[in-house]
């Protein structure tokens, strides 16, 4: 077979296997189209929609519930310490300085057994 035999069988098998695809794919479109507006699947569809519509609803009452007591629970453990590390006037407390900072070892000692 020469070259150009070749290339004329291709190109007539390509047209045609274009064309049959193309009339194949039409069939395919047409009843996947008449398949999605049939009624059951409609119906199906409308019942779909509506369970992940309140399920979705319900979801994010629950997220947001827990959010909240989260949010709330962290609010009073951020005040209880708060109140704890503050004085009775409302002032931050600070921890008393170490009386043994800055002094000598054997000073610190005799201090402390003084104590």
């Amino acid at each position: 077979m020469s070259k150009l035999t070749i290339l004329a069988a291709a190109g007539v098998g390509y047209v045609l296997g274009a064309r049959a695809g193309r009339e194949r794919y039409d069939e395919i479109a047409a009843t996947a189209r008449d398949l999605w507006s049939s009624p059951t699947v409609r119906k199906g569809r409308d019942r779909t929609r509506q369970v992940a519509l309140r399920k979705g609803r319900e979801a994010g009452r629950a997220v947001g519930a827990t959010v909240s007591d989260a949010g709330r629970r962290i609010g009073h453990t951020a005040s209880a310490t708060v109140g704890r590390d503050r004085g009775p006037d409302g002032d931050a407390q600070r921890p008393d300085p170490d009386p043994t900072a800055g002094v000598t070892t054997a000073a610190a000692s005799a201090q402390r057994s003084s104590s």
